[in-house]
């Protein structure tokens, strides 16, 4: 009788991981969470992966293959040929901004550099491998991502640290302090590249360390960074008036680090669990086995300033390069029946993202059809929108318009809870001030207004809260705590001018109050 391939420390590390974090869910955060689409997929994935024979050569040619795919539509987007999936770049491949294409080329370039060693016998390979290294390279540099950039230099020296060690040792001191400070200047250089970009990179990190801190050993729960993250900036923002991240402050629902995303959803124990396995990693491994445990530290690198574990092309190359990984003691499987139900798992896979991009399809239709008919074809359950926060936002704000006041209520009551944002608070403060609740409807304002303390909308809506209670000495002073705030568009731009006219035409009044 056949047998299935033995488990290994890493299969039960991950088997652990999915595990930990539904019970996690149900039984101590005790919070309902139903969009394990990504979980279940990860795992059909590594299962699949994990049977089959000679995955490291599968794995790596689908990967250079989905590389030059992703090249490819990003040279069409950039000529103009193919739109681009985001309004304010030209080229971002299949993915919806080019941070993930750029780190997702920066994977294939590790790959391809790798593959270019193997092909060295046979010219005509070797050439091959070169054109699409230096396509993929080009269009990385294209990409404009630091993270990217970053992840495609650290996966290829992973890759040639032998050679590199064996040079480092032969340079005179003058020659390495060269290459030290050029390493410096480098590094500075990237982070001037777009110093706003990191600076708001380190205000997330800063408030997520706060999230960690409530909640070190368990985490707030799978999904809860989304959910949470702009409640606890609000808290960090009204403890720290005078902070320098004001002006860096935005709509958050990613944590640019995906070690700390896990660590603030699965507490210490995911954390634990991710080192059990990068620990059981063979990271000397020689051959073919050393491309894939390169990939593997080139989207690392690019973990620590994105979030891949959100996108589901990082989800499935994650997967199947762990299901790659050298397990000690554990031989290549050579079953047939193994690699039947491999094949099985990744149809499974294949279908279960077929249908989480249906799902999501199908709800961004629904959106669009409520907003097209003004709100005649209204979504029958928005709750299903919860696993695309995005779309749930969109669907809140545009029902605020439609739906009777007490449906509209209740929505933007639930969507605050999936996918906060200043503006989405103050729709439900002014929902809360058409029941005369005005106490709610402040406090929803202030935590609105501390969320993004340079976001002229919240105090907007307290100085027209102000003057509908009568406290013209209030509106007022946020008036004057308005001035010197920059004007963000047209709309910010009225909003000041309302004020100002008020603020002129009350002045005879509390001239000697002020």
């Amino acid at each position: 009788m056949q047998k299935l391939p033995r488990l290994s420390r890493i299969d039960v590390a991950v088997v652990a991981f999915a595990v930990w974090t539904i019970a996690n869910d149900a039984f101590i955060q005790q919070r309902e969470y139903n969009c394990y689409c990504g979980l279940a997929v990860a795992l059909l994935c590594y299962a699949g992966i994990r049977m089959l024979r000679h995955k490291s050569e599968l794995v790596l040619g689908l990967i250079a293959a989905w590389s030059m795919v992703e090249a490819v539509v990003s040279v069409m987007q950039f000529c103009g040929f193919v739109e681009s999936n985001h309004l304010l770049f030209p080229a971002t491949g299949t993915f919806r901004n080019p941070g993930p294409l750029g780190g997702f080329l920066a994977v294939g370039v590790t790959v391809f550099a790798g593959l270019a060693v193997h092909g060295l016998e046979r010219k005509s390979i070797l050439m091959i491998l070169a054109a699409a290294l230096g396509l993929v390279a080009v269009m990385l540099a294209v990409a404009d991502s630091r993270a990217g950039w970053l992840a495609a230099i650290v996966g290829m020296a992973f890759l040639y640290w032998p050679q590199i060690f064996r040079l480092w040792q032969r340079c005179k001191v003058y020659v390495k302090a060269s290459i030290v400070i050029i390493a410096v200047c480098f590094l500075l250089a990237m982070y001037l590249h777009k110093a706003q970009s990191a600076a708001g990179r380190l205000l997330i990190w800063r408030v997520t360390a706060d999230m960690v801190a409530d909640s070190p050993v368990t985490g707030h729960g799978s999904g809860s960074f989304a959910e949470k993250y702009m409640y606890y900036q609000a808290d960090y923002f009204k403890n720290h008036t005078d902070s320098m991240f004001a002006d860096r402050a935005g709509v958050v629902d990613r944590s640019f680090n995906d070690l700390f995303r896990a660590w603030s959803e699965g507490g210490i124990v995911a954390v634990a669990i991710i080192c059990f396995i990068a620990c059981n990693i063979d990271w000397k491994a020689p051959g073919k086995q050393r491309i894939v445990n390169a990939a593997i530290i080139s989207v690392a690198a690019f973990a620590m300033f994105s979030y891949p574990s959100c996108i589901i092309h990082f989800q499935l190359l994650c997967a199947a390069l762990l299901a790659c990984t050298s397990c000690k003691g554990c031989a290549e499987n050579k079953e047939r029946n193994a690699t039947f139900i491999g094949s099985m798992l990744l149809a499974a896979c294949c279908g279960m993202v077929a249908y989480s991009q249906t799902r999501e399809a199908n709800a961004a239709e629904s959106v669009r059809r409520f907003i097209s008919t003004s709100g005649d074809a209204a979504v029958d359950d928005y709750e299903a929108l919860s696993c695309t926060p995005s779309l749930l936002a969109i669907y809140a704000t545009y029902a605020t318009m439609y739906l009777p006041h007490v449906e509209s209520k209740k929505l933007l009551e639930y969507t605050v809870t999936k996918t906060p944002t200043p503006d989405l608070l103050c729709d439900l403060a002014l929902e809360y001030a058409k029941d005369k609740d005005y106490a709610r409807a402040e406090e929803t304002l202030q935590t609105a207004k501390y969320m993004m303390p340079c976001k002229i909308r919240p105090q907007y809506e307290l100085y027209r809260l102000a003057v509908a209670c009568g406290d013209t000495l209030q509106a007022r002073n946020i008036i004057r705590q308005c001035s010197s705030m920059g004007v963000e568009n047209t709309s910010a731009l009225r909003m000041i001018g309302e004020m100002k006219r008020f603020y002129a035409n009350t002045s005879m009044y509390h001239g000697a109050v002020d």
